[in-house]
C-alpha cells in the first residue's frame, strides 16, 4: 500500500464508491483530501477528466469482445472485421454514452455491423448524426 503523508491533497481517479475500503480507510486516516478526477464537472455539469477513459473503456470493450470471441477462448470463431467471403458480425451496444459511442465507433471501423441502444431521443439524435455514413 502507498504510504500518504498526512494533511496532502491527493489528485487522481479515485474509485472509491468500487469498494476499495484499504484505500478509503487510508485517506482518513490521514487526513487526505481527495480530487477524484471522475467526479470533477464543468460549467455545463459534464465530467471532462472522465471522458478520457471512458473513450479507452469503449475501445477496450471491443478490443476485448472480439478476443472472447475466438475459440482458443470458447467463443464462436467470429472475427468483427471485414474478411471476404463471410458475413459482417453484428455487435450491439447498449448505451449512447461516451464509452458506448466510442465502443460503436470502433467496431464499425472495422467492419462490424452495429446496433447502439440508447433511451434518450435527444442523445438518438445526435448519434444519427454523428454516424450519418453507417446508419441504414
Amino acid at each position: 500500500m502507498l504510504k500518504l503523508l498526512k494533511g496532502r491533497t491527493l489528485y487522481t481517479y479515485l474509485h472509491l464508491a468500487a469498494a476499495e475500503k484499504e484505500l478509503t480507510e487510508e485517506l482518513l486516516k490521514n487526513n487526505i483530501t481527495g480530487i477524484a478526477y471522475e467526479t470533477v464537472t464543468d460549467e455545463n455539469n459534464r465530467l471532462p477528466l472522465l471522458a478520457p477513459m471512458s473513450e479507452i473503456a469503449g475501445v477496450l470493450a471491443i478490443q476485448y469482445g472480439a478476443q472472447y470471441l475466438q475459440k482458443k477462448y470458447h467463443g464462436k470463431g467470429i472475427t468483427l472485421g471485414i474478411i471476404t467471403g463471410t458475413q459482417r458480425a453484428n455487435v450491439v451496444v447498449v448505451g449512447g454514452g461516451t464509452a458506448g459511442t466510442k465502443a460503436a465507433e470502433t467496431a464499425a471501423g472495422i467492419g462490424s455491423n452495429v446496433t447502439l441502444l440508447e433511451l434518450s431521443d435527444r442523445r438518438i439524435e445526435d448519434l444519427k448524426t454523428k454516424f450519418i455514413d453507417y446508419a441504414t
